[in-house]
């Protein structure tokens, strides 16, 4: 760095210099650190890549304004990132270069509502383009995983085991054989207790759902995120009809939708349900099956989670859920919210 600073005392405005040093101010920089060292490192390589852009205004050479934001990126310069692109919307409020932007800061920066809304925005600018429908789909089904979704919620069945509903059956009949005795209160000890030949079975359930915590999506708010999602995704089905990204993201968005419903097994079976007829689709779709197969069809009353998430394997028995719909596909072209260089 000291051969940079001479060199740049004999040629201050020589923009080269400024982006060489600028590019070797960045080999310093380490990614997340918060120390003292990093945050010159990080202000060096700002310092000079302003400089480039103010020395080598050249619209065929954006490298000064490029390693710029990149740099703001990789610093985690967010507050100023932000700004940037707030200060750009103000001017042009529906530039989308701006709007992808925020979206990228918003995300790294963890600020899920305020990525949300621009990725809404986005879709709401662009009601044509299945992709900017399918971008929400897809984030939202990252944060629906992110925070509560993952494997442990896919391995879990709620629907009864045998063994549970043969106990609520013989509940149920010595409930029935109870109340239908008129004079006799079956068997009874000196103190009026239920002898041990008459103790009725446990009709509740021996296993327990996974549980959220705090910091998870759960209940109606899990409900809400994943219906959000359902409607873009199938916004951009009806723009695209074969787009069978998107009907793989129902699949999974589906799965994800019934972890709110552990408690309520039928509303759980009927969110399956839907995500293995877009499993199916989605096959379809990618050429996988004809449209005349019936593609790894479950069997009654079966969980119907595949092996993984949408490539048609065979569906998981009930009770052995596995860890379907997990594993997404790659998101395609616009979706991504990958960092680098100027959006």
């Amino acid at each position: 760095m000291q051969t940079f600073e001479q060199a740049q005392e004999l040629l201050p405005n020589f923009w080269l210099l400024w982006l060489n040093k600028g590019l070797a101010c960045r080999q310093l920089m380490i990614p997340g650190a918060k120390t003292a060292e990093n945050e010159k490192a990080i202000n060096c390589a700002l310092e000079a890549f302003d400089k480039v852009k103010k020395l080598h205004d050249n619209a065929k050479d954006q490298r000064g304004d490029q390693m710029y934001v990149q740099t703001l990126f990789d610093g985690d310069r967010f507050e100023a990132l932000a700004a940037m692109y707030n200060e750009r919307l103000q001017k042009t409020p529906n530039d989308l270069l701006a709007i992808n932007g925020l979206i990228q800061v918003y995300a790294k920066w963890n600020r899920v509502q305020d990525a949300l809304k621009w990725y809404l925005k986005k879709a709401e600018l662009q009601p044509q383009d299945p992709e900017a429908q399918y971008g929400v789909g897809v984030f939202l089904w990252q944060q629906l995983f992110q925070k509560g979704g993952g494997p442990e919620k896919a391995a879990f069945d709620p629907r009864p085991t045998s063994e549970e509903l043969d106990r609520q059956a013989e509940a149920q009949a010595k409930a029935k054989q109870k109340n239908g005795k008129k004079d006799a209160k079956g068997k009874r000890g000196a103190k009026g207790k239920l002898g041990k030949d008459d103790a009725e079975p446990s009709s509740e359930p021996t296993r327990k759902a996974p549980q959220f915590t705090l910091d998870e999506l759960a209940g109606a708010e899990r409900i809400r995120l994943a219906d959000t999602a359902i409607s873009f995704l199938k916004k951009a089905i009806e723009l695209r009809p074969k787009y069978s990204e998107a009907m793989t993201y129902l699949n999974l968005i589906y799965r994800q939708k019934s972890y709110a419903y552990f408690d309520k097994p039928a509303e759980w079976q009927n969110c399956i349900n839907e995500a293995e007829h877009w499993r199916k689709e989605a096959a379809i779709a990618q050429g996988r099956v004809s449209a005349t197969t019936n593609p790894s069809t479950p069997n009654a009353g079966t969980a119907g989670a595949s092996n993984d998430a949408g490539a048609g394997g065979a569906p998981a028995p009930a009770g052995q859920g596995g860890t379907a719909g997990t594993t997404p596909p790659a998101p395609s072209g616009k979706a991504s919210t990958k960092k680098g260089g100027k959006p």
